[in-house]
């Protein structure tokens, strides 16, 4: 498999159920989310993990699972980050790049892990060369993965419930 620039992949039950039992486990309180000023986000609140945080340790052991997903060669790169959409919370249409390195060439790759979603929240991709929007619910223990500064996508406005995902980037070695 090639993974291309404007592919994406969504994976169900990407952690084994006793994997994914400890990431729930070691999710951080509510009382440490801080509000993400990010130019594309509205309102959501974040916490970043620390490299020794057993959720990180759980997402470097898996990394590669998530390379022969992608056919790619890559290592853990930069900050884990668990983000958490509340009632009025989205963010708009964007291509992810590497807030490390604006001018990176596309040689990363965003991962998302569903943790709880009990959101009417959808994840939505777009094909900008057919217009086609593919919009997807997504549920506990789905993975997204999708090449920076490639697909066009956004998470639409949370009317009720709360979505929690952990966000991590991948990079090309």
């Amino acid at each position: 498999m090639t993974f291309g620039l404007y592919d994406y992949v969504i994976v169900e039950n990407f952690f084994t159920q006793s994997d994914f039992e400890s990431i729930l486990l070691h999710l951080p309180s509510s009382t440490v989310y801080v509000k993400d000023m990010g130019y594309y986000s509205h309102k959501r609140t974040k916490v970043k993990l620390g490299s020794e945080h057993p959720i990180t340790r759980l997402i470097q052991d898996n990394v590669d699972r998530v390379n022969q997903l992608i056919g790619e060669k890559t290592k853990h790169y930069g900050e884990v980050e668990v983000r958490k959409y509340n009632k009025g919370d989205f963010i708009d249409w964007h291509r992810d790049y590497d807030h490390l390195n604006v001018n990176a060439k596309p040689n990363y790759f965003e991962c998302v892990l569903t943790c709880t979603n009990t959101s009417d929240s959808k994840t939505e991709f777009k094909d900008e060369c057919t217009g086609e929007i593919n919009s997807v619910t997504t549920e506990p223990n789905q993975f997204v993965i999708l090449c920076i500064q490639g697909v066009k996508h956004r998470v639409t406005p949370v009317t009720t419930g709360e979505r929690i995902i952990i966000k991590f980037k991948l990079k090309k070695i």
